[in-house]
Formats: C-alpha cells, structure tokens, sequence
C-alpha cells in the first residue's frame, strides 16, 4: 500500500511538471514565430544613409566629378561634396579607393553577362578539360 501511493504522488507531480513545461514551450514556440516578423518590421524603420557618390547619373546624384588616378566618371549630390572630401586629403583618397573597387565591380559584372550572354546564345563553344574550370572558349 505504501508503495501504491508513492507511485501515485510522483505520477500526479510529473504530471503537473510537464504541463508547465509544454506551456512554457508553447510561448517560447509562439515567439520563435513571430520574431522574423518584428525583425524584418523593425529593419524598415532603422535609417540607412545613402552614399555619397554614384557611378550611373540619376534624381539624386547629377553633379559629375572625375577621380585624379584614373579618371573614372561619378557623380555627386552637390557642390559641397568637395568641401567633405578635399583634394590631398585621406578621406578623398578612401572615396576614391572605394569607388575604383566599385567600378571594377560594376566592370566584371558587365563583362560577366555579356560573356554569358554569347555563350548561352550558342556564338561561342566551351571545350572543358577533365577539371572543373574552362579550358579554351572558341567563338564565331
């Protein structure tokens, strides 16, 4: 009898232990859910800045400047964009450097989808080796 009961007191004391532990999960669960949505709704209210050049001309960016190494055309909000980053100065040098590395961005990109683009319009004809990469391109 005595052990009757003691069985019964740890089923009816596991049985209380579970049931608020599933409804512990259930909450954490339910915010697992929800929690993507308020990182995404909080995201679109954190201000971002916009850069300080572009290389394509739009809206924002019509006043033209050239870079003094490589003469490579951006444009700017304003005049006042070389009060920020005067001739000779580290922070112009930094712009520059950061815009040279876009543009050649912007050149591999382009040369990437035009050299695809033939490719996948049949004009050119790609001989692979045994290994993985491209051995020869042979075009029309």
């Amino acid at each position: 009898m005595f052990r009757a009961t003691h069985v019964y007191r740890a089923r009816g004391m596991g049985g209380q232990q579970r049931e608020e532990f599933y409804g512990a999960g259930l909450n954490f669960m339910l915010l697992l859910q929800v929690l993507p949505f308020l990182i995404i709704i909080l995201l679109a209210y954190l201000p971002f800045s916009e850069p300080d050049y572009s290389l394509r001309e739009n809206y924002a960016y019509q006043v033209p400047k050239t870079t003094e190494k490589y003469g490579i055309e951006f444009y700017v909000k304003s005049a006042a964009f070389d009060k920020q980053y005067p001739l000779g100065s580290p922070a112009q040098a930094d712009i520059e450097d950061s815009m040279i590395k876009d543009y050649r961005n912007m050149l591999r990109g382009y040369y990437f989808r035009l050299n695809f683009k033939t490719i996948a319009e049949g004009l050119c004809k790609v001989e692979r080796s045994s290994l993985p990469k491209i051995s020869s391109v042979t075009c029309r």
